[in-house]
């Protein structure tokens, strides 16, 4: 069955290496310590889960090919009920969201897998988004918001439209200021733009930024090598600094004290040698460090190792890295696909970052899906439940 497991794991302070804790402590067939499964769900039968948030005891799951929200009833983790489902309409992907206190906000975006050309997993991440639409249908595009003070309930109390093909990612954690990738007409992909919320229901972009030659209609010429794909996964802020993945494109850091003026201040790549698809960066401000995962795109290693690099970011202006997270040991790793999300959960003892990796590594009892690719992602950690996605499922032409 194609499902994608709404899973909760309960962490717990992790023993030492030998302290009796076996490999069935997570699943029968799992692998880990300091974790105990506590449930799943199918959300409804929706495979198809990317960002998790919760809020006032339910969670809040964006899809990526299903064209909307699924909501759950988490008041007994132990017993996940779907309550709801929110859509922006057929063919707008709504996979990503972000929530603090009661507000909601939404990307919203074309659904590239209805209106794309490729014919394997690699074209996605090998070519410029515009170049890939073939099949351009009705969609919305933009940024919506919602208040969800009513459990189970997504109320749009306004709505950013940005013309082009839509929010890839958005980063907000309750201030004036999101920090959002989105695709705007006249531009080869996602580049970044910052949207100020201080009037909730009139929410406003005060400036972009972007690599050079991805502005095609300001007549840039392209400098990403043929075969290679320069867009904004997304940026993460910590304090007056802003962190940004841009696929093939490397990794930026930018000054936004201003947000109506963001200026760079280092730009580092290491593709090539590496094959690229930098994605997730984690600042870790109070060592000058970043955590920065590049995405792998490529069954069986085909375009070479993946990395999750540590940066050193004591001179901002010159980031250098210093070294790479190991690749796991427990699976057969080569088959999966490796790396994709750092995110960093507060839990009681303090901060811990979880390197998430692609499927089979984890949970391998039922990976043989139609199509071949799944994964877990971590959509966030509250009072020390981790709400974990399980790709089940991606396009059968993958």
């Amino acid at each position: 069955q194609r499902l994608a497991l709404r899973q909760v794991f309960e962490i717990r302070l992790c023993p030492p290496l030998g302290a009796g804790v076996g490999i069935g402590d997570v699943l029968g067939s799992g692998i880990g310590r300091g974790i105990r499964h506590l449930s799943y769900s199918n959300q409804g039968g929706r495979p198809d889960g990317v960002q998790v948030m919760v809020n006032r005891g339910h969670v809040y799951v964006g899809h990526m090919f299903s064209d909307g929200v699924t909501i759950l009833d988490a008041a007994d983790p132990r017993r996940l009920k779907p309550v709801g489902f929110y859509t922006a309409g057929t063919n707008t992907r709504t996979h990503h969201l972000q929530v603090s206190g009661d507000v909601m906000l939404l990307a919203n975006g074309a659904n590239i897998i209805a209106m794309q050309s490729y014919d394997n997993l690699r074209g996605y991440f090998e070519n410029a988004l515009v170049d890939s639409i073939t099949n351009r249908k009705k969609f919305r595009s933009g940024l919506s918001i919602h208040d969800i003070s009513k459990p189970g309930e997504m109320r749009e109390i306004a709505f950013l439209e940005i013309p082009g093909f839509g929010i890839n990612r958005l980063w907000w954690t309750g201030g004036r200021y999101a920090y959002v990738s989105a695709h705007f007409d006249g531009f080869t992909d996602h580049i970044l733009c910052i949207v100020d919320l201080q009037n909730i229901t009139k929410p406003e972009i005060v400036s972009r930024w972007w690599l050079p030659g991805m502005n095609r209609a300001a007549g840039e010429k392209p400098t990403a090598p043929q075969g290679k794909r320069y867009a904004l996964h997304h940026m993460i802020t910590a304090g007056n600094r802003g962190y940004a993945a841009w696929r093939d494109g490397g990794f930026t850091v930018h000054d936004i004290s201003d947000a109506h003026n963001p200026k760079l201040l280092s730009h580092i790549n290491w593709s090539p040698p590496y094959p690229g698809g930098t994605h997730t960066p984690l600042p870790l401000p109070g060592r000058k460090l970043a955590l920065v995962a590049d995405e792998a795109n490529a069954e069986k290693c085909a375009k070479g190792t993946f990395c999750t690099f540590v940066v050193d970011l004591r001179a901002e202006e010159k980031p250098v890295t210093i070294a790479t997270l190991p690749t796991p040991k427990e699976r057969e790793y080569i088959l999966a696909i490796a790396r994709h999300n750092i995110p960093v959960a507060c839990v009681a003892a303090g901060i811990i970052a979880l390197v998430v990796s692609v499927a089979r590594l984890v949970l391998p009892q039922s990976n043989e899906v139609a199509g071949g690719l799944t994964g877990i992602a971590v959509g966030c950690v509250f009072f020390g439940l981790a709400w974990l996605i399980r790709r089940g499922t991606v396009p059968p032409s993958w």
